[in-house]
């Protein structure tokens, strides 16, 4: 059986929020928002369709934290994607809330078109990692690629 080894590089420790399209009146308001009140407290989720982000089956947890208090809330909703592209798109598109980590959406955080949710609640950081086979099998570009993504993501 051929084994191989695989070097792991942490890019990035990043918070994680509740992503939406923005809730603005005239023709460019949000359908999505304008459908729903914006969440207050984390239990207002379950009244509100949300981009899951896995492989989950059923509802996913969102484990909120505000001061001493701590909250579960089982996010679920139609759209079920397994990749970061998809999230994006969903949101850009509309389709709900999702619990995503900034660097998916930090452009878009910071020129308004995307709004961050229940901002006074914390949600637990993530980790972004590159992995790539050691030793002979890592090639140069795959090690330059991981380093020009790692400094993007530290601007």
């Amino acid at each position: 059986m051929w084994r191989c080894a695989w070097n792991a590089r942490r890019l990035r420790h990043d918070r994680q929020k509740g992503c939406a399209k923005p809730s603005r009146g005239g023709r460019h308001a949000s359908l999505f928002c304008q459908r729903r009140a914006n969440p207050q407290i984390p239990a207002d989720l379950s009244g509100h369709e949300a981009i899951v982000y896995g492989r989950a089956e059923a509802a996913t947890p969102g484990h909120f934290c505000k001061a001493s208090t701590e909250v579960s809330v089982a996010v679920s909703g139609r759209v079920k994607v397994n990749a970061a592209e998809g999230v994006r798109a969903a949101v850009l598109a509309d389709m709900g809330i999702a619990i995503a980590s900034e660097w998916m959406f930090g452009p878009e955080l910071e020129n308004g078109s995307v709004q961050a949710v229940l901002t006074e609640w914390a949600l637990p950081p993530i980790d972004l990692w590159a992995m790539y086979p050691t030793g002979r099998m890592a090639s140069a570009k795959a090690r330059a690629f991981v380093a020009f993504v790692e400094e993007i993501l530290a601007r």
